[in-house]
Order: C-alpha cells, then structure tokens, then sequence
C-alpha cells in the first residue's frame, strides 16, 4: 500500500477515508458493494427520517417561488393593462375636453356675438332716443327762446312801465288829497299855500300819456305776436286789450270822459253799469310777470341739459333774454 495525497487517477479504484486521505487501491466490485451496503446505511439512518423535514421547506420554497413568479407575470400583465386602459381612457377623456371645450367655445362665442349684436342694437335705439330727446328739447328751447323774445319779454316791460307810470301820477293825486287832510285836522296852517293843481295836473297828464303810449305799443306788440302767447293766458289778454280800448275811446284826455257818469254807477245800472277802464291791472302784469320768469327758467334747465348731454357749452339765451 502506498500512502499519496488526495487524487483520483484510476477509475477502477475507490476511496477510503481514514483519518488522513489515503488511496485504497481496491477492486471496483468490492468498492461498489461496500459503498451500496454504507449508503444504505446512511439512508436508512440519517436520510430517511429527515426526508419529510428537508422536502416540505424545499417544496414550499419550490411552490412559493412558482407562485411568486406566476403572481408577478398577473401583476405585471394587470399593470400592463391597467397601463393601457387608463392611456385609453386619458386619450378618451382629452378627446372629450377637447370636444367639450371647442362645443363651450363655440357656444360662448354665440351668446358673446348676440350679446354684442343686442347691445349695439340697443345703444342704437338709445342713440335715436336721445337724439330725438334733444331734437325735442332743441325745439322746446327754440320755441321758448322766441317765446321770450318776441312776446313775453318786451309785453312785460310795457305792462310794468304802464302801472309805474300811472302810479308815478297816481303819488301827485295822493300829494293834494295828504294837503286837505292835514290842513283840515291842524297839522299845518290853513294859510300854507297849497299844491299847484294846474302843475300837479299837467304832470298827471304827461304820466297817464306815456301810459297810453305804451298801451298802444302793448296792443301792436300782441297784435303781430299773438301765435306765441300761450293757450291759457289768451282770455286774460283779451281782457287787458278791451280796457286799453275804452280807455282810448271813452276819456279825451285824463278826466275828461265821454260818458255821463251814471253809466259807471252800480246804483244806477246794477246790471249793464259798466267799471271805469283803467290802463292798470296789477293782476295781469303779475301772471304775465311769473310766466315770462318761469319760461326763462325752463330754458335754461333746458339749455344746461343739453349741454351736459352733449359736452358742450352754450351762452344762457334765457339769462341774456332776462337782463334785456
């Protein structure tokens, strides 16, 4: 027998272990018998009752690892699908915004086009109305303004200059009456020479002459101005021109009538007695005295509406028709 280090050259010959390696050579057929006899030993001993305990963990690992894997190629093809499904549905769902937003678009751009069309149609309209208000207004200015300037104006000035200067002669007359009252209750001296009746009524005559001037001037002003006087002040007017009239032809001159004085006298005539014409009506003067101020003052809120709603500024027609 030789003793060698560990090595296999012959495979008709086995090994042995034995405290150190060592190299049998022995026969094949005792080997493989001796061996067969060891294994089943071995078997029998030692592999046998632990097979149970080694194969369940071995299967279970076997198993586990197959489930796994089968687990996973689910979940990934799941997650593949899923994948797939929800890159579907977004392309679906971007489609549809799309649509949804082109549809919205469309529609807000519909009602936006009718809108406009509606308010300009409507700004049209407004366009014409207030065109047509300040048409309206400009004629009412115009008609007031010829109101004032051809008619109420200068028939004011002529009726307010008639009653001062029949009130300037009606002073005189007041100035002879105070005279008599005074001498008669002591107040002065009855030696105190009195007033000059004849100067006294020499400058009542002149005064009751101017008024007379401006009546027939009042007369002719209504006769070529009477389309501008308004509807309700026509009766009044009327009135004012009858009492000019008399005036002219029942008095010659201030106290001299043509009429016996019984045909002024109530007691006498209570039905058919007629009232002394007189050239002063402060009634009539203060009626035509209101409707010129609130003529003027129509025009000028007209005249201030128009300029607001145009953005221009004019002169007042009103305040310069006034001061004239």
């Amino acid at each position: 027998m030789v003793v060698q280090p560990c090595a296999v050259t012959d495979p008709q010959c086995g090994i042995w272990y034995s405290g150190r390696m060592t190299i049998l050579m022995i026969p094949s057929p005792i080997l493989a018998a001796t061996l067969s006899t060891f294994m089943e030993q071995i078997w029998v001993e030692w592999v046998k009752p632990g097979a149970p305990i080694i194969l369940a963990p071995v299967t279970a690992a076997v198993l586990g690892y197959f489930f796994n894997k089968s687990l996973q190629e689910k979940l990934d093809t799941d997650r593949a699908q899923r994948t797939e499904a929800l890159e579907l549905q977004k392309k679906n769902y971007s489609a549809e915004l799309l649509t949804l937003g082109a549809e919205l678009n469309r529609s807000l751009q519909e009602k936006l086009d009718d809108y406009r069309s509606q308010r300009a149609e409507a700004l049209e309209h407004l366009k014409r109305d207030l065109q047509d208000t300040l048409a309206s207004r400009t004629r009412r200015a115009e008609y007031l303004k010829s109101q004032i300037e051809k008619l109420y104006g200068p028939l004011t000035f002529l009726i307010e200059s008639i009653n001062s200067r029949i009130e300037c002669a009606g002073h005189l007359e007041a100035t002879k009456v105070e005279f008599r009252r005074r001498v008669n209750e002591g107040l002065i001296p009855k030696d105190t020479e009195p007033p000059d009746k004849n100067a006294i009524y020499e400058v009542q005559k002149k005064y009751f002459q101017l008024a007379a001037v401006a009546s027939n001037e009042a007369t002719k002003l209504l006769n070529s101005a009477w389309g501008w006087l308004d509807e309700d002040d026509q009766q009044d007017t009327i009135d004012y021109i009858e009492r000019i009239d008399r005036n002219n032809v029942e008095y010659v001159e201030l106290g001299i009538g043509l009429l016996p004085k019984q045909v002024y006298d109530k007691k006498v005539f209570p039905i058919t007695g007629l009232e002394l014409p007189t050239l002063r009506d402060d009634e009539f003067a203060k009626r035509i005295r209101l409707k010129l101020a609130q003529k003027q003052r129509e025009l000028s809120g007209l005249t201030l509406t128009s300029e607001t709603l145009t953005g221009t500024k004019q002169p007042s027609t009103a305040t310069k028709t006034g001061a004239t």
